[in-house]
């Protein structure tokens, strides 16, 4: 079993939608699901804020009188720091959606307030209704 717990935990830390198909398909319990997946999001969320925002700050100076690429502006004027965080985690990956974050210039706390909040809120989402979310994805998708 604890095999499964660290496959699940180590899935979550890259892609959290996949990972919590994993633990549903194990069979996990409600509360297997909230601490694997939570803790699992709950780092990849700390590590990669601060990996990236390390990377960028060293590797790609910050020149503020520049504009944002028509990407990143498309991105920030239409969802946000709070549509990126609730989407992030499921439709993109915690590591994709704290990268645009700090691409956006958000900074470290906002990003760790609000992908902390979607990988919480997502992590219940995935406990509490497991396959019905699953099988909304799979209808919309096909």
């Amino acid at each position: 079993m604890i095999g499964k717990y660290f496959l699940v935990f180590s899935v979550s830390l890259l892609k959290f939608s996949i990972a919590a198909g994993l633990g549903l398909g194990f069979g996990f319990t409600f509360w297997e699901s909230i601490v694997v997946l939570g803790l699992g999001g709950t780092i990849s969320v700390f590590f990669f804020t601060y990996v990236f925002d390390f990377i960028v700050k060293k590797l790609f100076k910050k020149d503020n009188n520049k504009s944002k690429n028509d990407f990143t502006k498309k991105i920030a004027e239409r969802f946000g720091l709070p549509g990126l965080a609730m989407l992030g985690p499921v439709l993109l990956s915690p590591p994709g959606a704290i990268a645009v974050a700090l691409a956006l210039g958000i900074s470290k706390s906002e990003i760790l307030k609000w992908m902390l909040g979607g990988i919480y809120l997502w992590t219940l989402v995935f406990a509490i209704f497991g396959p019905s979310v699953f099988e909304l994805f799979y209808s919309l998708i096909s």
